[in-house]
């Protein structure tokens, strides 16, 4: 197992040792993963054959208004309200033709109710694939399924769509980053932010690929909104 996503020669290591290899993409599909696609798998040359995505009744309740004071309480309202954001990460996954394999963190407060409820969400949205996880409880016997799940998901033959090209400009490489995975309508630039731009474009940085800094608490650039 190849642990971090800057961990290119751990991973060709381990590829050669081990018949699956999981390495971390990092926090959220809008952050860690879209990265890990556009900067080290175009870079590496290092394709996933499948994505999982990790998710929780609980987490999804506080995305959907339920107090944090309250989440140990059953409530598949509020669950329900949170979906979008599950559905959104996985049609983030999915925009890069990936399958991809949701994993829900089982506490011992969800309900079975619940929990069903996820896993329709997850496959609603395009999941190829969605099942409890207790591997924090349960040790390995927790995650068995889950193991089952990704090599049952797993495709040799993958064609990646990313969602800019490499030659495109920086400006219509933000642009596209910020529709197809923040759901913006369209970016602004300030004055300051234009002259920054000019100057990598000047250092013959305009070609590489986009590394995008925002908040882990909402899909858009406002923490606020979940």
């Amino acid at each position: 197992i190849a642990h971090g996503c800057n961990s290119i020669i751990a991973d060709r290591m381990a590829l050669g040792y081990g018949d699956y290899v999981i390495t971390e993409a990092g926090f959220g599909s809008d952050l860690g993963f879209e990265k890990f696609m556009h900067i080290k798998a175009r870079q590496s040359g290092l394709i996933p054959n499948v994505v999982v995505l990790v998710a929780s009744v609980r987490a999804l309740k506080w995305h959907g208004g339920a107090r944090r004071r309250d989440l140990d309480q059953p409530n598949v309202e509020a669950l329900v309200a949170g979906a979008p954001n599950l559905a959104h990460h996985v049609s983030i996954v999915r925009s890069f033709n990936l399958p991809v394999v949701v994993a829900i963190n089982r506490f011992c407060t969800d309900s079975p109710e619940e929990l069903a409820a996820v896993k329709q969400i997850a496959l609603d949205a395009g999941a190829t694939d969605a099942v409890e996880c207790d591997g924090f409880a349960q040790g390995g016997d927790g995650a068995t399924e889950l193991a089952e799940a990704v090599m049952r998901a797993t495709q040799d033959d993958i064609d990646i769509t990313y969602a800019y090209a490499l030659e495109a400009s920086a400006e219509e490489k933000v642009l596209a980053l910020a529709k197809a995975i923040y759901n913006a309508d369209n970016v602004s630039w300030t004055a300051a932010a234009r002259r920054q731009l000019r100057t990598f474009e000047a250092q013959d940085w305009g070609n590489l690929p986009i590394c995008m800094a925002k908040t882990h608490l909402s899909i858009s650039h406002d923490q606020s909104r979940k």
